[in-house]
């Protein structure tokens, strides 16, 4: 059994990952990444990844793993010609400072909003999609 969850929705231009409790470590980061990129090389437009970390129990080194494997290398999924943009599903502090961190040079500065539910989260592709289409 894998420590994490990944689908396509079927209505919009989502790809949802569910972090479970004993997601964290190198081979969780590699094994999640085999199974994400696919998703986005098949992808036919620009995909939001939303990524739900409630139940996630991560450490300091975890993040900074899978951090740097799916954001700071070339091959991340943040790197990938048919991402969009990424979300954050958690009400944990640790989580909101690390979304706030990718917003500096180092990492790019991507906009990672951090919102409390799936719900909020598909709202906001929503708003995104419609600002997109207009601007």
């Amino acid at each position: 059994m894998t420590n994490f969850s990944i689908e396509m929705l079927d209505d919009l231009p989502v790809i949802l990952t569910t972090y479970f409790e004993d997601y964290g470590g190198s081979d969780d980061v590699v094994a999640f990444s085999k199974q994400l990129i696919p998703m986005f090389d098949r992808a036919t437009e620009k995909l939001y990844h939303l990524i739900d970390m409630r139940r996630a129990t991560l450490s300091f080194n975890d993040i900074m793993t899978s951090t740097d494997y799916c954001i700071k290398r070339p091959e991340g999924f943040a790197n990938h010609p048919n991402f969009q943009a990424f979300a954050l599903i958690t009400e944990r502090k640790m989580f909101q400072s690390i979304a706030k961190g990718l917003g500096t040079a180092t990492f790019g500065n991507l906009n990672v909003p951090v919102v409390p539910t799936v719900e909020e989260a598909l709202a906001w592709v929503r708003r995104d999609c419609a600002m997109r289409r207009t601007a």
